[in-house]
């Protein structure tokens, strides 16, 4: 979701990079949750930052969040970040949920340029359809292994 703040003034109202890469800022709440449902399966303020708490991320100021592997352009890193356990509940599955994420990500990407330039994304990338197929895999994956999965 972030890596489309530097490119769309929408994201860049909502949320910012920190100048050094390391977190973001959400500058604006009420355009944060007009755009979550693009990206995740919360539409609450409050439902996100409490998945921002279970996935690691430390708040360093009142809308200030940080990873330690959450890093502006380190996409590798993001293995690392992982959903921890909820007392009384089942742990997620962290890389599975992580690639879910960046799936999603990169399907939003195709999709909105496909509505810009009304030409369909460079054919070494896989299609939306490619991309939902492995989307609905892991789903299938994460759902057999036991792992419940609420959100991201």
């Amino acid at each position: 979701m972030l890596e489309y703040a530097t490119d769309s003034e929408e994201y860049r109202t909502a949320f910012c990079w920190t100048p050094d890469g390391r977190g973001f800022v959400i500058r604006n709440r009420d355009s944060l949750v007009e755009l979550l449902p693009n990206f995740f399966s919360q539409t609450k303020y409050r439902s996100f930052t409490r998945q921002l708490n279970l996935w690691g991320f430390h708040r360093f100021s009142n809308d200030g969040w940080h990873h330690e592997n959450f890093v502006r352009g380190s996409m590798e890193d993001l293995k690392n970040v992982n959903y921890t356990k909820v007392k009384g509940g089942t742990k997620g599955d962290g890389p599975i949920k992580s690639k879910l994420i960046r799936l999603r990500m990169k399907q939003h990407t195709e999709q909105k340029h496909t509505e810009q330039t009304g030409a369909a994304v460079l054919p070494a990338r896989p299609s939306n359809a490619s991309t939902s197929a492995s989307i609905s895999s892991l789903y299938t994956s994460a759902y057999a292994s036991g792992s419940k999965g609420g959100g991201y």
